[in-house]
């Protein structure tokens, strides 16, 4: 069991963050809230079953048109369902990256044993969705995760930072069953309205994250 722990949405904003913001994080981890319902739980499902059926987005109207008929009867299913429709309308401007659609994929559920260690610390990547496609009979895999703030957007290095650790994660966990493919390795910042993928070498980019 490790001590300290952080996800990955809060390692990739730590190192922008003052000493002050930094401390605010560590502390946040050192005594995380208790399990709650999160936002966007439904969105984050259709940004993932849009992006495995090769950037399918008529799903992604369709997810959006059963929200907007949906009825919220707490002010928080009003929160999250409005803006839940504000961020997949956001997304559906997104240019879905061609490796998407050029493949037909299989989905896999992560796993809660597999961990991300670095530097005596737990990365927690907890992958939205992992991805298997065959080409030439060789197996290929990747990852999403998805990230929805409105005000809390991640720029070039954060997402980076996110699509690096995804990498790694596939490598120590699936490297032996097949590649594991930069380009899918995927961080999509739906607000922002891009996906990043990770850098095709991702040494540099480790030795930042646990130098951190």
């Amino acid at each position: 069991m490790y001590n300290y722990k952080i996800s990955v949405n809060q390692l990739a904003t730590f190192a922008n963050k003052t000493e002050r913001g930094k401390m605010s994080i560590v502390r946040q981890q050192q005594q995380p809230k208790k399990a709650v319902v999160s936002l966007y739980g439904k969105a984050k499902k259709l940004v993932s079953v849009t992006l495995i059926n090769s950037g399918n987005k008529q799903l992604l109207q369709d997810g959006i048109s059963e929200l907007k008929n949906s009825i919220a009867d707490t002010e928080w299913k009003l929160r999250n369902k409005m803006g839940s429709i504000a961020a997949l309308e956001k997304f559906a401007k997104a240019s879905i990256p061609h490796i998407l659609h050029d493949n037909i994929f299989e989905s896999i559920k992560p796993s809660r044993k597999h961990k991300l260690i670095v530097s005596e610390v737990e990365i927690i990547v907890a992958p939205d969705i992992i991805l298997k496609t065959i080409i030439d009979g060789i197996a290929y895999f990747g990852a999403i995760k998805i990230h929805i703030s409105k005000n809390n957007v991640f720029d070039r290095e954060e997402a980076k930072y996110v699509t690096t650790c995804l990498h790694q994660y596939l490598s120590n966990h699936y490297g032996n069953q097949g590649q594991v493919l930069p380009e899918l390795c995927l961080c999509v910042d739906v607000y922002a309205g891009y996906i990043k993928y990770a850098p095709s070498e991702t040494k540099h980019a480790m030795l930042k994250i646990s130098e951190m």
